[in-house]
């Protein structure tokens, strides 16, 4: 519900359409007895941390539910208005073009035929949120009970499925033999064959993605301090403490901050020299505001590349790069709890690492180096 690989297409995303909902303040006739729904919104989004990135899909979750049935007292909201909310959701199309689906009504748009429609997941958290906010409506005693409980979100024969596949030996040999890795016309036509070499992040990300297994928010928000060695071994720090701006930086986990030695192949390749190049503090520069934007922006034209080159599968994205670390771990027979240390999934031991650290960087340090990956 967001845009997409262009102007007008659109992606499975939570960032849903654009609504000019009015805030609560803003609301006519608004009693001091009665709650609704841009209430319960704007009072979630107060009570609740929510991570930045996520506060849009808080608020567009209730706003779809408003443009759908209107600013509802919470008392009157009903589990039939979530039902519709859901199925209309379950029939939003993926892919859609954004200049006609914007001039359409939301049930109109659900009476039409479309062959890609959201992810349930992602109807899933949309609702969740939705849920959140009636918890705190009955905790605050706005209203005796909680219209998404008990709602069950299925799957659509034309739900965009969420499953994603590893990169396999042919699919690594098409995208690093592809023009951008070897020569490409120019540096606003990447996939296209040319003479013109590109080193900055549209290079550099598939690569450490590939090689560290980490996400690539983790690797777009790295700064160049990040890039660290301690008795002989360079690695990757992934922190949420940023020397640059203080609490700019975001991980998806509390086990997520972890050192990723880096691997012989991406020394060779000259990435420690990049690294440290940086103008800006931040290891990737690009023309994006925001670490977390060049990430949004990143993946989007990614999908469009992996096409142009020929790799269009759908189940093909640029987080198939953690997959595919995470399976070249285990034919490298890497213990389960060192591969979880090295992608975040589990807390470091604090006793392996006390007094301890630098035979720990070592041995983390071969484990990376032994990964191949054939292709």
């Amino acid at each position: 519900l967001s845009c997409g690989g262009g102007e007008d297409t659109c992606s499975d995303d939570v960032n849903v359409i654009a609504l000019d909902i009015p805030s609560s303040a803003e609301k006519p006739g608004n009693r001091s007895d009665e709650k609704f729904l841009s209430e319960l919104r704007d009072a979630l989004l107060k009570t609740r941390e929510y991570k930045p990135k996520t506060v849009p899909d808080v608020r567009r979750s209730f706003d779809l539910l408003i443009k759908l049935h209107g600013d509802l007292p919470l008392r009157t909201v009903t589990r039939g208005h979530v039902r519709e909310l859901r199925d209309v959701l379950l029939r939003y199309p993926v892919g859609g073009p954004i200049s006609k689906l914007k001039q359409m009504d939301l049930r109109e748009i659900a009476r039409q035929e479309w062959s890609r429609t959201i992810s349930p997941v992602t109807v899933e958290k949309l609702l969740g949120f939705v849920s959140q906010g009636f918890r705190l409506a009955v905790s605050e005693g706005w209203c005796e009970e909680n219209p998404r409980s008990g709602l069950i979100v299925g799957q659509s024969k034309t739900s965009l499925k969420t499953e994603r596949s590893d990169f396999q030996e042919h699919h690594l040999k098409k995208l690093f033999l592809s023009p951008l890795f070897v020569g490409c016309s120019d540096n606003q036509h990447a996939s296209e064959v040319g003479h013109c070499r590109i080193f900055d992040h549209r290079y550099w990300l598939p690569l450490l993605a590939l090689y560290t297994g980490a996400r690539l928010g983790e690797l777009a928000q790295l700064e160049a301090s990040d890039v660290k060695e301690e008795n002989g071994v360079w690695f990757l720090n992934i922190t949420k403490i940023s020397a640059k701006n203080k609490n700019k930086k975001s991980l998806k986990t509390k086990h997520s901050e972890r050192s990723v030695p880096i691997h012989k192949d991406l020394i060779s390749l000259g990435f420690l020299g990049y690294a440290k190049s940086s103008r800006t503090g931040y290891v990737f520069e690009s023309r994006y505001e925001t670490p977390r934007k060049l990430s949004h922006e990143y993946s989007k034209w990614f999908g469009r590349y992996l096409t142009a080159i020929g790799l269009d599968d759908r189940e093909l994205v640029f987080h198939s790069f953690r997959h595919t670390f995470k399976t070249a771990c285990r034919f490298a027979n890497v213990p389960d709890e060192i591969h979880d240390e090295l992608t975040g999934h589990r807390p470091i031991n604090v006793g392996g690492w006390y007094g301890e650290r630098k035979r720990r960087l070592e041995y983390l340090s071969e484990v990376i180096d032994g990964l191949m990956f054939d292709g």
